[in-house]
């Protein structure tokens, strides 16, 4: 396997988007929500001069892959810090927001921009689609099969990442969550057990685990045919005497040329 660590904050990034301050301001002038939203995402979100890598390092970052490729290493892995895959807010997620949320929360708001196509979180990689576009092309044609690591989300998500046309894959993703830092379960309190989990991924095809209420972490174990991936999370971190751990573990097998093989569950 090949690692590629990749900065997706700082070095070549452009400024995220943000609705309040770049779609809202068209709704204020009189056009409708429906024409807002269709022309923020034309002339904003999908201008294909924004980039979440920088020029140089997307350059470099093709080079890397295919000389990986040329050296007949099975797995390339993409180590960066946000959420890589498409994730757009299921209808149903703002009823699981206490009664006294704000009608602007950031999940209200997020449920309303799904009626538009629009992503719930322009700070990760859904704010930039035409650099994902790109970075999918590139991983199609020089890598063997890719893994992509996610993070910044503080919950745990397992994602298959279809290349343009659905094919095939261009990558399979995994986010392991976070130990401490606080995840969805402190902001849609209004559920019962497994509910925050069933609602969003209803709403995502490609969306294959996710943990939105425990705290824990993740392992990679790579083989020459199979990258398995487990989360292992625990009921509450607050304890000193560490509780029951809930392992769950996916798999997924590599090829020789179509990219890796979707997440299954695992034994």
């Amino acid at each position: 396997a090949h690692i590629s660590l990749l900065d997706t904050r700082e070095i070549g990034r452009d400024e995220q988007l943000d609705y309040q301050r770049d779609m809202r301001p068209l709704v204020r002038n009189g056009v409708s929500i429906e024409q807002a939203a269709a022309q923020f995402k034309r002339e904003k979100l999908d201008d294909p001069s924004r980039s979440m890598l920088g020029a140089e390092q997307e350059t470099w970052l093709t080079r890397d892959l295919a000389r990986s490729k040329a050296r007949g290493q099975i797995w390339q892995i993409l180590a960066q810090q946000v959420v890589f895959s498409q994730q757009i807010a299921s209808t149903g997620l703002s009823r699981l927001l206490p009664a006294n949320a704000s009608p602007t929360n950031w999940f209200a708001t997020s449920e309303q921009m799904r009626q538009y196509d629009l992503p719930w979180n322009l700070d990760a990689w859904d704010g930039y689609p035409a650099a994902r576009a790109r970075l999918k092309a590139s991983l199609v044609a020089n890598a063997n099969n890719a893994i992509i690591i996610g993070g910044d989300s503080h919950n745990a998500w397992v994602y298959n990442s279809p290349a343009a046309g659905g094919a095939r894959l261009a990558a399979i993703e995994f986010a392991g969550g976070s130990i401490s830092s606080p995840g969805f379960e402190r902001s849609l309190t209004n559920a019962a057990p497994g509910e925050r989990e069933r609602v969003i991924q209803s709403g995502d095809p490609n969306l294959v685990f996710s943990d939105f209420t425990n705290r824990g972490y993740g392992a990679l174990k790579l083989t020459h045919t199979t990258c398995e991936a487990e989360w292992r999370a625990v009921s509450d971190i607050r304890e000193r005497t560490r509780g029951p751990v809930r392992a769950t573990k996916f798999v997924s097998q590599a090829s020789a040329t179509a990219g890796p093989g979707t997440w299954t569950m695992g034994a």
